[in-house]
This record gives structure tokens, C-alpha cells and sequence, in this order.
């Protein structure tokens, strides 16, 4: 079931209910594979929402790598 999307406060911005924390995907140990299929399944299952910051590590430099031919359907925070 897809999730349906609600407004972001009042940016004008549509998202989904659930968000996806970046944080641990910033972490070296883990490997770019693990975490590609990570946000690619989070995408499938319809979260537009995720947040990430400088202090996440690889997170960011990651996030963009894997979700550039999606980019336009996901909102960073």
C-alpha cells in the first residue's frame, strides 16, 4: 500500500508519513551496496522523506550517488 503523502509543514512540500533517517547509512563500515538497496527499498515503498545532515558521515556524498535518477521524488531534510 502506498503511503499517501501529507504536506511538510507549511513549505508547500508534499511527503510521506514516514521519513528515513540517514544517519546510520553515513557509516563506512557499512557497504555501498547495503545501503544503495536500502534506498532504493525505501523509494519503493513510497518514502519521500529523508533526513540527512553533514555530522551523518557518508550520508549525504551517498544519498546523492544513489538516488540522483529519483532525485526529483525525494525531499532532504
Amino acid at each position: 500500500m502506498p503511503l499517501a503523502p501529507r504536506p511538510f509543514g507549511t513549505t508547500g512540500l508534499s511527503v510521506s508519513p514516514l521519513g528515513l533517517g540517514a544517519g546510520e547509512i553515513g557509516e563506512l563500515a557499512l557497504d555501498d551496496r547495503d545501503v544503495e538497496a536500502l534506498l532504493r527499498a525505501a523509494i519503493e515503498l513510497g518514502v519521500t522523506l529523508i533526513d540527512t545532515a553533514r555530522s551523518y558521515g557518508q550520508s549525504e556524498e551517498r544519498i546523492g550517488r544513489f538516488l540522483a535518477p529519483v532525485r526529483d521524488q525525494v525531499v532532504l531534510s
